[in-house]
């Protein structure tokens, strides 16, 4: 008993680091776009022509990584499990199969990369967003499989799936609507 008792202390643990070093990284964001704006200002009021803000200046790409990074934030909760308190499997088992880490790293590589054609940037970032959608869905229908049940049911998928999952996933759409909304906005 002394031993599970051990373990379970360490999975919270293990959980208030990763909620932790998410907060960081959401802090660091925010940091880094309100220092990108006070910067933005200073130049234009030392130019008052207008010169000021570099036509590289790259806002569409820190708006859509921050809504990125906002719509996995319900990846941190506990998504998936039989009973709360027994049995409970984070969402960020969405990130780590092959799946979400690829379409993660597809992500960032449309939004980040350059690229001749501007086609590819959208490519590669809408194949990010829509692979995460894809990622949570795979998950949702065969989590349970190898560790409960050991065969396909959608009345299991659905009973053991808990709220927070739902909110993520339409995070999820939303920011794929996002990303072509912005997408198309910012290139138009």
């Amino acid at each position: 008993m002394h031993d599970l008792e051990s373990i379970y202390r360490l999975h919270f643990y293990t959980v208030d680091w990763v909620l932790l070093c998410g907060a960081a990284g959401v802090c660091s964001l925010v940091w880094l776009l309100y220092s990108l704006s006070v910067r933005r200002k200073i130049q234009s009021i030392s130019e008052p022509d207008g010169a000021g803000v570099p036509k590289s200046f790259p806002k569409k790409r820190l708006i859509l990584t921050v809504l990125f990074v906002v719509s996995l934030m319900p990846m941190l909760l506990n998504q998936y499990g039989g009973r709360r308190g027994v049995q409970e499997i984070s969402g960020l088992i969405n990130l780590f199969n092959p799946i979400g880490f690829l379409s993660a790293a597809a992500f960032l590589l449309g939004v980040w990369g350059r690229y001749r054609r501007k086609m590819w940037n959208q490519i590669l970032g809408l194949t990010g967003t829509v692979g995460i959608v894809i990622s949570e869905l795979y998950e949702f229908f065969t989590w349970y499989i190898p560790t409960i049940t050991g065969q396909f049911s959608l009345k299991n998928s659905i009973r053991f799936a808990f709220p927070e999952f739902y909110v993520g996933l339409l995070f999820s759409v939303a920011m794929i609507v996002a990303y072509v909304l912005i997408d198309k906005k910012m290139f138009d």
